[in-house]
C-alpha cells in the first residue's frame, strides 16, 4: 500500500500540494484527475521516488531504491526531456534509483526495440 499523510509540496514558491492525504491499495488502479498544474505530475513523480515531500509523509511500501518493487514513471511528454536521446533518458532514470544495470545492458533494450 502507498500512503500520502498530510502532504505538502512547494515548487517555486508555490504550494503545488496542500496537506493532502490519500491510500492506494496493493493491486488497485488509480486515476489521478485535475486541471492543469493541480499537481498530478508531482504526485506520480512522488510515487516514484523523483521528488520528496516537503512537509508530511509518504510510504511507499518498500524502499524506493531497493530493487525490488520499484515503481518507474516515464513521462508521455518526451519534450520535458528534449535534450536527452534515448540512452541518456533511461541513464537519467537508472541513475535516480542507483541500479547496477551496466551500459551494454541499455544498448541491447535500445537495439531490441529499435529504437
Amino acid at each position: 500500500m502507498i500512503k500520502f499523510e498530510h502532504v505538502t509540496k512547494i515548487v517555486k514558491d508555490i504550494i503545488v500540494l496542500n496537506d493532502i492525504s490519500f491510500n492506494i491499495e496493493d493491486n488497485s488502479i488509480l486515476a489521478l484527475i485535475g486541471g492543469s498544474q493541480s499537481g498530478k505530475t508531482i504526485i506520480t513523480k512522488m510515487i516514484a521516488g523523483l521528488y520528496d515531500c516537503d512537509t508530511g509523509n509518504i510510504d511507499l511500501g518498500y524502499n524506493k531504491y531497493g530493487k525490488e518493487n520499484i515503481v518507474a514513471l516515464v513521462s508521455e511528454n518526451f519534450e520535458e526531456n528534449v535534450n536527452m536521446n534515448v540512452y541518456e533518458y533511461l541513464k537519467f532514470y537508472i541513475e535516480c534509483y542507483n541500479l547496477k544495470i551496466d551500459d551494454n545492458n541499455i544498448c541491447d533494450v535500445i537495439k531490441g526495440f529499435d529504437l
